[in-house]
C-alpha cells in the first residue's frame, strides 16, 4: 500500500491536476491525503477583489476530498503570497512525516503562477528524501 500526498497551492489545483490519479490510488487501496498551501479567500491579483470566500473554498475542497475518499489538510499561507522558505518547507515536511508519505504529486515545473512555483519548490525541498515526487 502506498501513502500518497498531493500538494497544491490553492483549492481546486489538485482536483484539476491529478484527481483521476488520486482516485486510481484509492481504488488500489492506497492511503491518500490532499494538502493545500493556502487557507484564505481567493482574491484577484489585479483588482484585489474577492473571487471566492474562505468558507466557500473550504467547503469545495472538503467535498472534493470526500469524493476522492481522502484526508484534507490546509497550511496557513495566503493566496498570492505562498512563500518558499524555512516556514513553508518545515510545515509541509511535518505533514509528510505525519502521513508517512512515499509518493507525492505537485505542480508542474513549467507552471508560471507564482504560488504554484513556490509550492513546487517547497514540495521538492520538503520531500527531498522521498523516492517518488511527481
Amino acid at each position: 500500500m502506498k501513502k500518497v500526498m498531493a500538494v497544491g497551492a490553492h483549492p481546486d489545483d489538485i482536483e484539476f491536476g491529478c484527481s483521476g490519479t488520486l482516485l486510481k490510488h484509492k481504488k488500489q487501496g492506497d492511503k491518500v491525503v490532499m494538502v493545500i498551501m493556502t487557507n484564505t479567500q481567493s482574491i484577484s491579483g489585479v483588482t484585489g477583489k474577492q473571487l471566492r470566500s474562505k468558507t466557500q473554498l473550504k467547503q469545495e475542497s472538503g467535498q472534493a476530498a470526500d469524493i476522492i475518499g481522502c484526508e484534507l489538510e490546509f497550511l496557513p499561507f495566503t493566496d498570492l503570497r505562498v512563500p518558499f522558505g524555512f516556514e513553508s518547507i518545515s510545515k509541509l515536511e511535518a505533514l509528510i512525516m505525519k502521513y508517512k508519505a512515499d509518493t507525492i504529486y505537485t505542480h508542474w515545473g513549467g507552471d508560471t503562477n507564482q504560488d504554484h512555483i513556490a509550492t513546487l519548490k517547497t514540495t521538492m525541498a520538503a520531500a527531498r528524501l522521498l523516492p517518488n515526487v511527481l
